[in-house]
């Protein structure tokens, strides 16, 4: 039997293999936080050689740049395309949770449906994959953001 870690990397390689096989006729686009669960995602579609672009949310001005830091160099590290994509406050109050709402796309956390605003910036032939946990950087929006 292989060790735990090496076990759950050949796997989750297996499934990430088959996945990209089977909607090769589409472009991926990773959602990238700069946490560890998002660069895992990366790491296994670079290593694999599965074509990629990777879009990131840049929270309420500032919130959430030291984690978009470690997102940046993983992509202009391995060459990868990265689009930093601005997100206030305002916009998801006013837009993003009514047209989430609309659209069934509303979740338990309000930091969940901020990622649904990455759609906005996703072609008819791209596939967005999200991985992990939303980062929770907000305390101000209450309940639903610390998960």
């Amino acid at each position: 039997m292989l060790p735990y870690d090496i076990s759950i990397n050949r796997t989750y390689w297996k499934y990430t293999q088959q996945f990209a096989n089977k909607y090769k006729s589409y472009k991926f686009v990773l959602g990238m936080s700069g946490g560890i669960d998002s660069e895992v995602c990366a790491e296994t579609f670079y290593q694999l050689n599965i074509p990629f672009r990777v879009v990131s949310l840049r929270l309420f001005k500032d919130h959430n740049d030291f984690d978009l830091v470690y997102a940046a160099k993983f992509c202009k590290d391995r060459k990868i395309e990265h689009k930093i994509i601005p997100l206030s406050f305002d916009k998801l109050i006013k837009d993003v949770i009514p047209k989430a709402v609309k659209y069934g796309q509303f979740t338990h956390a309000i930091s969940q449906t901020a990622l649904t605003y990455l759609f906005e910036f996703i072609g008819d032939n791209e596939i967005l994959i999200n991985s992990g946990h939303n980062p929770d950087h907000y305390r101000g929006l209450g309940l639903g953001w610390w998960e």
